[in-house]
């Protein structure tokens, strides 16, 4: 009988998770509340609950042989449950749902970076905006700084960037942390995948390029253009990080490369990332599957990369809105576009992404923008 894998949220990562799951010989089932998620069609069964309905939960324990997750913000009385029920052999929580716990909550997890002397931003732990405000009253902030909520942000929601006092005034509600504004020369991203057996590997970093209006993940190009040193060096931090944690399956670090070139951890997700997205094409084994085959306990497969690539995000740019599916292929344009399926547009939503192949990162550029061009003229100009 063929091994059933839960997946825990049913977005466009999931989606991919299935696919890939499938192409192995193996069952999916994804627990979501959204019987039209981009993940609820190509799934083997769905189980009908949100992110924090422990019912839910329980059903799909009892219909799974092992438990993954494709978003962080899943109930904390949920992944107590799934550490409960992992202890008693009751069911593989891959990774486990106490690293979701640690990482869910930005603060915990800038905490433990601390703890085991990895590099971060200096940060402080606030309960609200009120005793926020009261700390730079005292003066105990220098600006500029970062504000993030310590749970629930995503795609540039939930961060809040501070120049000045003026900025005061659309502080976010709720728990959240304030680290030092980092001064940075670029951004980086590395995959780390880790099996059952703490077998690892690490796929080519990504340079990252962010729309600068909502810091919404614009673009991921590979290989980046940095010695071969510093990118070494982010894999061995990455791999040696996710070693330290524990963890089975593909996690994703953001990171920060100051002037001096140091790089500071700014956000572990122990899940399938936006940035890895290009591995689909450019890689012999993607991140989809390497995410299937480690939490399967399967081989892990090889990460070469096949070709330079760059990753285009398709942002919804209009009002909210119907959207209609967008073909494989656009004209004037070699690279492929996956669409999310999602019904409605709504402003700086993800609908989908392209990825185009070349033989230089700038080759492959080109080609990304030329796609994005054809995706606005289809769209009427409401997503590129």
């Amino acid at each position: 009988m063929s091994l059933t894998i839960g997946i825990i949220g049913a977005g466009q990562l999931g989606r991919y998770l299935c696919e890939a799951a499938r192409a192995l010989g193996l069952r999916t089932l994804v627990m979501t509340e959204d019987p039209l998620a981009p993940a609820a069609g190509l799934a083997d069964g769905v189980v009908n609950g949100a992110l924090d309905d422990l019912d839910a939960a329980r059903q799909l324990v009892a219909l799974a042989d092992v438990v993954t997750f494709e978003i962080e913000s899943v109930g904390l009385a949920v992944l107590e449950y799934l550490t409960e029920a992992a202890a008693a052999g009751e069911i593989a929580v891959r990774p486990g749902a106490e690293i979701l716990i640690t990482l869910r909550n930005k603060a915990t997890q800038k905490q433990w970076l601390v703890d085991q002397g990895l590099p971060t931003a200096p940060f402080r732990v606030f309960d609200g905006p009120d005793a926020l405000l009261a700390a730079e009253q005292r003066g105990e902030l220098t600006y500029p700084f970062v504000q993030k909520a310590q749970v629930g942000g995503y795609d540039g929601r939930g961060v809040h960037i501070l120049h000045g006092r003026e900025d005061l005034a659309d502080l976010l509600p709720g728990p959240c942390m304030v680290e030092a504004f980092v001064e940075h020369v670029g951004e980086l991203a590395v995959l780390v995948a880790r099996g059952v057996s703490g077998e690892t590997c690490c796929y080519e970093p990504v340079a990252l390029r962010f729309e600068p209006e909502q810091h919404v993940l614009d673009a991921a190009l590979t290989p980046a253009d940095l010695p071969a040193e510093l990118l070494e060096r982010c894999r061995v931090l990455g791999a040696q990080t996710v070693a330290r944690m524990g963890g089975v399956g593909v996690f994703a670090f953001e990171l920060f490369l100051t002037p001096d070139g140091n790089l500071l951890i700014n956000e572990i997700s122990p899940r399938v990332h936006n940035s890895g997205h290009l591995t689909l094409e450019a890689c012999e084994t993607s991140q989809f599957e390497q995410h299937i085959r480690a939490v399967a306990g399967l081989p892990l497969g090889p990460v070469t990369l096949r070709s330079p690539a760059v990753m285009r995000n398709l942002l919804w740019r209009a009002g909210p809105g119907p959207a209609a599916p967008l073909p494989q292929q656009v004209p004037g344009s070699s690279a492929r576009v996956y669409w999310y399926d999602k019904a409605e547009g709504r402003p700086w939503r993800k609908m989908g992404h392209l990825t185009a192949l070349g033989p230089t990162v700038a080759a492959a550029e080109h080609e990304a923008d030329a796609a994005c061009v054809s995706v606005q003229t289809l769209t009427q100009g409401a997503c590129w």
